[in-house]
């Protein structure tokens, strides 16, 4: 299968944002829900021009197949910055293809020019797609948040893992 991985750029953010949408309709394994508001194409500009978050898109000849955003949830601070946090989301026709590694691998390298040393993530227990991924990645459980999601009246646990970055 034919791909390309790269930051994403301003042409993208209107796929992008249909994207989002997409995965979230399509598997109960994130966060998000289909009719969660989406951000503007405002803020998402603003977010890449400050270096809030980053985000990263994996495409092919029919356009944007899968996503990953590195953000610092707790601050970008001296005390907070080395630490970002991690999602992932990848269009169900193209699961098995690699695209989650090769995201991966995109965002730990900029994660390791721009020194960050550890990444943090949250998945559902019985994602076990998602949870092998990220093992075979170096993502280790630090801890389970019990009921920590609720899907469709259905209370889920979810996993904290992390990974060090020498």
């Amino acid at each position: 299968m034919n791909y390309t991985v790269r930051r994403l750029q301003r042409k993208d953010i209107a796929e992008y944002l249909a994207l989002t949408q997409y995965t979230d309709s399509e598997t109960d394994f994130l966060g998000s829900d289909p009719t969660d508001p989406r951000p503007s194409v405002l803020r998402i500009l603003s977010s890449m021009k400050e270096e809030r978050q980053v985000l990263f898109v994996a495409a092919n000849a029919n356009g944007l197949i899968g996503h990953l955003g590195g953000f610092w949830r707790r601050g970008k601070n001296p005390r907070l910055g080395h630490c970002m946090n991690v999602g992932l989301a990848i269009a169900k026709d193209y699961w098995g293809n690699g695209i989650g590694n090769a995201l991966m691998d995109a965002f730990e390298q900029w994660a390791t020019e721009h020194k960050i040393v550890r990444l943090e993530l949250e998945v559902m227990t019985h994602n076990e797609r998602a949870v092998a991924l990220y093992k075979k990645r170096g993502f280790e459980i630090e801890g389970t948040k019990k009921k920590s999601i609720c899907i469709n009246g259905e209370y889920l646990d979810e996993y904290l893992m992390a990974k060090l970055i020498d």
